[in-house]
């Protein structure tokens, strides 16, 4: 049981200067501890690896679906954003003081 602990906080970079003395010792001293360590070791790496290779395959069908809903979505975003600033334009425009407003 403590070694299953002192191994935690080893992979979590959270173990103490004693501990890490412990864990030199145990390393040179009891095979079990250095085979068990040595196992969680290349445990942790396969999962990162196995999830890095889920993360970029959902990535990449994200993308694929983004591209082809994309090509339809954003021309549509930017015909609105075009009416609504014309439609700015126009207001300004007609609510502009004429000359003889001014004058008065």
């Amino acid at each position: 049981m403590k070694h299953t602990k002192l191994i935690e906080k080893y992979l979590q970079n959270k173990a103490s200067a004693e501990e890490l003395k412990e864990i030199n010792r145990l390393l040179k001293e009891d095979a079990a501890f250095k085979a068990n360590l040595y196992f969680h070791i290349n445990l942790r790496e396969a999962v990162r690896r196995e999830e890095g290779k889920l993360l970029k395959e959902q990535l990449k069908s994200l993308g694929g679906k983004q591209k082809k809903n994309g090509g339809a979505f954003f021309p549509v975003i930017w015909k609105i954003a075009a009416v609504f600033v014309i439609g700015l334009g126009i207001l300004w425009f007609y609510n502009q003081p004429n000359q003889h407003e001014k004058n008065l």
